[in-house]
């Protein structure tokens, strides 16, 4: 039977034209066939004034969402509905399911049929209510419409004013499809919804980092969801593998004729093979598929150093916190990328802020074989350089660490650094790094007056070494902030000294300023509303360098790597 009512639900939006309309505006189809359960046009929500339905959720992804449907369905009929994470927790009565459940069996066949990946819907089946959606965002979408279908006229009350029952009706039950860029997205000749990826042996993290670029990437332009699973001898399949000898940025895509493997080398390898082959469902592949690329040549191109710079520097505040696997960006998974970032521009320092926990750990282990941490006990900056180029001439570490005079006192444990860089030629530089108060400008100024007179002192025993300033500044240099001119390095008396951002800078058409992509993983207010914000600045003496670009990396691959979007500049050293 249910069989059956999946198929009537896929005939409704097959006389709909599949609900995908041409122009990518959703096209929506009710399901008012008549089918089990509904004939007398009432479901029954609540019955003799006690829930006849368990909310559901089969990931934490959807718990909010959970809750939500609880919440709202109290607010509307004045009873409680009881929210579990598991089937198998509801002893009796009907569900509402909300989102995938893997426990489901008709699931992912309902899903297959009906739903496309931005797709979402509510559908009614056998006596059970299912909030449609591949992923949080749609089932949201999906929940918030339907508990807006629910009005008055469906809750009646009893002789003591309470909910005596409360119901839905079949109008209450859609399905809605966006249009999508490619229309029939098909590998080898089948449609791209049929394969499932097949993770094999990869280690569990991978699970969440193959659910996340294959939904996004194929999911976003296609319509079509890849489900993943461990094994499968399906021959529409999509094998996944980590190349043994392979190089980190490349990757191979590969068929022999009905199944198609595709082998990388890291997370970044991994990003651009889906992305080739969500291109390739564009095409006629029917004679079988072979790619050998590099992601050097598609999302990580244009990496080398700017002509006429010799030395590149990168600042990243990478916010140590662990955010654990449940979250759309996990720890490891931000880390990884953070780190083959940093191996495909190829620093020659990297300054870090909020450099500490999990996250530190897992870039220094990732960096290792290349780079040396320069470690600052205890504060949350530490500095990396290219181990086989440079050494440590000298270094030092001050506490500009501020109190509060009245309200908020909680002081961080805020330190500026530096490092003197040496190569074999002789040539050196200072590679300073900083993380400012977040919470005034005038604690700012406070720790401006320590750093200035330890740069009066390194600056006074290095007056030939080139000097660059990574961090967070907690300023925008759009904001008008007094930051920027406080910071001189020597006292106003040192004719000559000038002390700039690089993006102030750099030559015409070589300063990357557009921060309309600006993102965050943590909550600065005007990051969340939407305004684009810079807080990660880095400033140099333009007595001693010559910036030769400026460049924001734009790290939104699976999530965000990184507290905020890390930078890099180029520079020549100028002879003083």
């Amino acid at each position: 039977m249910k069989r059956f009512l999946i198929v009537l639900a896929c005939l409704a939006l097959l006389l709909a034209g599949c609900g995908k309309s041409s122009d990518g505006i959703d096209a929506e189809t009710a399901l008012s066939e008549e089918t089990e359960g509904q004939a007398d046009e009432k479901i029954y929500a609540v019955k003799d004034s006690a829930p006849a339905f368990t909310v559901i959720y089969g990931s934490t992804d959807n718990s909010e969402n959970a809750e939500y449907v609880a919440s709202m369905l109290k607010t509307k009929t004045g009873v409680t509905f009881k929210v579990a994470n598991s089937p198998t927790k509801v002893s009796g009565g009907n569900i509402i399911y909300v989102g995938l459940h893997d426990s489901v069996e008709t699931m992912y066949e309902l899903y297959g049929d009906s739903i496309s990946y931005d797709g979402y819907g509510v559908v009614y089946l056998d006596g059970d209510v299912y909030i449609c959606g591949y992923n949080s965002t749609s089932v949201s979408r999906a929940a918030k419409k339907f508990i807006s279908c629910m009005v008055d006229k469906h809750v009646v009350k009893g002789e003591d004013g309470k909910t005596a029952e409360a119901y839905f009706t079949k109008e209450m039950f859609f399905l809605s499809n966006p249009g999508y860029e490619i229309k029939e997205p098909k590998l080898l000749g089948a449609d791209a919804s049929d394969y499932v990826l097949v993770l094999g042996s990869l280690p569990e993290l991978a699970v969440k980092q193959v659910s996340e670029i294959g939904r996004e990437i194929i999911g976003k332009r296609t319509g079509a969801y890849v489900r993943a699973v461990q094994r499968s001898t399906d021959d529409t399949r999509i094998e996944l593998a980590r190349g043994a000898d392979m190089e980190l940025f490349d990757y191979k895509i590969s068929s022999d004729g009905k199944t198609v493997k595709v082998e990388f080398g890291g997370i970044c390898a991994l990003y651009s093979a889906f992305s080739e082959l969500c291109a390739l469902t564009a095409n006629d592949t029917s004679g079988g598929i072979l790619v050998e690329k590099s992601a050097r040549d598609g999302i990580l191109a244009n990496t080398s150093l700017e002509a006429g710079a010799d030395v590149r520097v990168m600042s990243a505040n990478v916010l140590g916190t662990k955010t654990g696997s449940g979250y759309e960006c996990p720890t490891e998974v931000r880390a990884a990328i953070m780190a083959e970032y940093i191996l495909a521009h190829s620093p020659d320092s990297v300054g870090f802020q909020e450099f500490y926990g999990d996250v530190a750990s897992i870039i220094k282990s990732d960096l290792a074989k290349k780079y040396r941490t320069v470690d600052f006990g205890g504060g949350m900056t530490a500095t990396m350089y290219l181990k086989d180029k440079y050494t440590v001439v000298d270094k030092n570490v001050i506490s500009t660490r501020v109190e509060e005079t009245a309200g908020d006192s909680k002081a961080q444990n805020y330190t500026f650094t530096w490092v003197l860089l040496e190569d074999a030629e002789g040539e050196r530089y200072i590679h300073a790094n900083l993380h400012l108060e977040y919470r005034s400008d005038a604690l700012r100024l406070e720790q401006c007056d320590m750093i200035n007179a330890e740069l009066d002192k390194v600056l006074a025993k290095y007056p030939d070494a080139a000097l660059v300033i990574t961090g967070d500044y907690n300023s925008k240099i759009s904001g008008n902030s007094p930051i920027f001119d406080a910071i001189k390095g020597k006292t106003e008396s040192d004719a000559g000294l000038s002390i700039e951002c690089a993006e102030l800078c750099a030559p015409e058409g070589k300063r990357d300023d557009d921060r309309s992509s600006y993102h965050s993983v943590c909550s600065h207010t005007d990051i969340v509303t939407g305004t684009p914000s810079a807080l990660d600045h880095i400033m140099v003496s333009t007595d001693t360098v010559d910036v030769k670009l400026h460049k924001i990396i734009y790290d939104a691959l699976i999530c965000h790597a990184s507290d905020h979007c890390p930078v890099i500049i180029d520079f020549a050293r100028k002879n003083v």
